[in-house]
């Protein structure tokens, strides 16, 4: 399966969204920074983000690189759970963020 997305949009699936659309949610952001703290170490400040671009916009290219790889391996097993929900086998989730900053393949 090859998952090309947006940064946030990636987030949105991680976070569970099936549609993405901003009208049907938004990015919680509260996870957004216990992501950051638990996994990647990162404490952000108590500021308050609107939008994905913000919070990657604080991060150094290090944070950033490794924060936007965490969502594609997050939201790669949000997309095999969804599928093995309805039966579809999938052995591979490549993830692609625009524009082409990030390539990530996760294996199962």
């Amino acid at each position: 399966m090859i998952f090309i997305t947006s940064v946030a949009k990636m987030c949105k699936v991680a976070q569970g969204f099936k549609n993405t659309h901003n009208r049907y949610g938004s990015i919680d952001f509260a996870l957004v920074k216990e992501w950051l703290q638990s996994e990647l170490g990162y404490a952000l400040d108590e500021e308050e983000f609107v939008t994905l671009k913000g919070v990657l916009q604080t991060l150094s290219d290090k944070y950033k690189e490794s924060f936007i790889k965490l969502l594609g391996v997050k939201s790669a097993q949000r997309l095999q759970e969804w599928c093995d929900a309805i039966g579809v086998k999938s052995k591979e989730v490549q993830t692609i963020t625009l524009p082409n900053e990030i390539k990530e393949v996760i294996q199962w």
